[in-house]
């Protein structure tokens, strides 16, 4: 393999991550999100809702189809009302990143998250200025497309790049979105906080239990 040119990144969970108790405070969030967005539902049922479903991120399709509520008005109701009190910064990957801007490495975030929370997030974390709003692709810009679904998201960040996909590497904390990453090419690198995937599947190239290790496996 060739040394990547440049570098997809994961955001939530590969910068920070929520606190362990943070999950009442995002589920109060999605259901005010929600019912902001037109869902009929009590806020006290939709709290329960999300509080047993452990996800306040995903947007209920049924929504759509039983009340008309718009997918990209919940994504932005729901990201705009989280407090970035509720993460912990990942200062391995904080440092990691600040070293890659310094040496000018291409690089990008693709997330399922909004533009908006992660540039409110990195600038919480004192990362602002490495990154113009380009290069910060947010489930807004793929049309909910998300790169656990298809190769699409992957395609349009190389563009955006202007590298070709074999000469790219993907970080992710979820395996499951590097499928699609590897079959255009891109090398794929999994950060595994310590659980290592045995077997280790075709799609990851290479995983490690921090991104400075990562980053280090990729030859970068």
């Amino acid at each position: 393999m060739q040394q990547p040119q440049g570098l997809i990144l994961d955001f939530d969970g590969v910068f920070y991550k929520f606190n362990p108790n943070s999950n009442h405070v995002l589920s109060h969030t999605a259901a005010t999100a929600a019912r902001n967005c037109g869902v009929p539902d009590t806020y006290e049922d939709l709290l329960a809702a999300f509080l047993r479903a452990g996800d306040p991120h995903a947007f209920r399709r049924q929504w759509q189809k039983q009340h008309n509520v718009d997918w990209l008005k919940y994504h932005h109701a729901y990201h705009d009302g989280i407090d970035v009190a509720s993460i912990n910064s990942q200062q391995d990957a904080t440092a990691a990143f600040a070293e890659l801007a310094a040496r000018k490495l291409p690089m990008l975030i693709l997330t399922h998250a909004s533009q908006p929370w992660v540039k409110r997030v990195l600038s919480h974390i004192g990362l602002h200025a490495f990154l113009p709003d380009s290069h910060i692709i947010g489930l807004e810009h793929t049309n909910g497309l998300k790169k656990s679904e298809s190769h699409e998201p992957i395609m349009m960040a190389a563009a955006i790049l202007g590298i070709n996909p074999d000469r790219l590497a993907m970080l992710e904390d979820s395996q499951g979105n590097l499928v699609h990453a590897h079959a255009v090419g891109v090398q794929t690198a999994f950060l595994n906080y310590g659980k290592p995937l045995d077997p280790q599947p075709t799609h990851v190239r290479v995983q490690a239990a921090s991104v400075s290790s990562l980053v280090k496996g990729l030859g970068l």
